[in-house]
């Protein structure tokens, strides 16, 4: 569900590879929150990243398996956002978020 319920938009993302996977590709979000979930059966490190040629790391977690992390931080991504899997279809990603200004 959602749990952030002022947040008007949701982006799920299930990266396919280790490499970046474009979340929001360069515009500016308002991020309410977001959750990760470890869907495979090993452990798998969860990135959270910019969007840009040298990426800044915003947030990450070892996964154990099976489980499901919330992480209730607001923040604005004004360069994009990418997410990272350690491990290959391992990880699925939610956003909560709306667009700068909402």
């Amino acid at each position: 569900g959602n749990m952030f319920g002022f947040s008007p938009l949701i982006t799920r993302v299930a990266p396919t590879d280790t490499a970046g996977n474009d979340v929001f590709a360069g515009a500016i979000v308002r991020v309410w929150g977001f959750t990760v979930s470890n869907i495979s059966g090993g452990n798998a490190t969860a990135t959270v990243r910019t969007n840009e040629t040298s990426p800044t790391t915003l947030w990450t977690a070892s996964m154990p398996t099976n489980t499901s992390i919330s992480v209730p931080i607001p923040f604005i991504a004004d360069k994009g956002l990418e997410v990272v899997s350690s491990s290959a279809n391992a990880l699925s990603f939610t956003f909560y978020h709306s667009q700068v200004g909402t």
